[in-house]
């Protein structure tokens, strides 16, 4: 995911800070974890206003496949329960949402986590 986004030099600092989850023999990043980077901010913006985003579900999607593509947090979130579909699917393509209030509260504190740490930002110079 970082080379997709030319950000290959982060990958220490990513890997410190948001590797450390096993399943089996595979290393996984946790999905809210990614999605805080800003890569999905706004689909996730658009989820908690009650929209629909089209993404492709691969449930047949194995751990040692899940760093093969960005979309693939997509699945995850589907496969564990924090994504819903709407609708009858287009092949692999779904129309995702978030399943009821405790999940959209989830959501919630995740963008107004990362909100609140980019106001903080303001006004600071690298």
């Amino acid at each position: 995911m970082l080379e997709y986004y030319g950000l290959e030099k982060k990958y220490e600092t990513v890997r410190d800070w948001y590797d450390g989850y096993r399943f089996g023999n595979i290393s996984v990043y946790c999905p809210w974890d990614v999605t805080d980077s800003g890569l999905t901010k706004s689909e996730i913006e658009a989820l908690v206003a009650g929209e629909n985003v089209a993404k492709e579900i691969h449930e047949e999607l194995t751990y040692n496949r899940l760093y093969d593509s960005i979309d693939h947090i997509w699945s995850v979130l589907f496969m564990t329960g924090y994504l819903t579909y709407s609708g009858k699917p287009e092949g692999k393509t779904y129309l995702l949402k978030i399943p009821n209030m405790e999940i959209r509260n989830i959501f919630l504190e995740q963008i107004m986590t990362q909100f609140k740490a980019d106001v903080a930002k303001d006004g600071e110079y690298p």
